[in-house]
């Protein structure tokens, strides 16, 4: 279902994109700011699989002793414990991109106010205004 998820994010935005292909080349701060959630997006979805090849090192352990889902015990074999420290940054990194990714959706709405396209399409067609 995940992977559903994703591909249908993925494919929704190019078709924005493409749908909106005039106004992020002619109104200005349009193309920074999907340039930004492209990024921000792909950062998200990379730290995903990366948290699923941590949590699966974990899992392949079988039952190691361990203090808790992130926190390694002082037995924990090294390689469970280095994914655990590693899974304790990414659980809160996950969520941060996934709120830019939010933000950067509510900005970019608000772009497309008309007198928000009217100023953009102006500054870029008149910079030193």
């Amino acid at each position: 279902m995940n992977l559903a998820a994703i591909g249908a994010h993925l494919v929704g935005g190019a078709l924005l994109v493409t749908a909106n292909k005039g106004r992020v080349q002619g109104q200005q701060g349009v193309a920074s700011t999907s340039a930004l959630k492209t990024a921000l997006t792909v950062a998200a979805l990379g730290a995903t699989a990366y948290s699923r090849k941590l949590g699966q090192t974990a899992m392949d352990a079988g039952d190691p002793p361990v203090a808790g889902a992130t926190e390694p015990a002082s037995s924990t074999p090294p390689q469970v414990a280095e994914a655990q420290n590693r899974l304790k940054i990414l659980q809160w990194a996950i969520p941060a991109l996934t709120a830019g990714v939010v933000v950067l959706s509510a900005r970019m709405g608000e772009q497309q106010r008309p007198a928000e396209v009217a100023r953009g399409v102006l500054a870029r067609l008149n910079p030193a205004a």
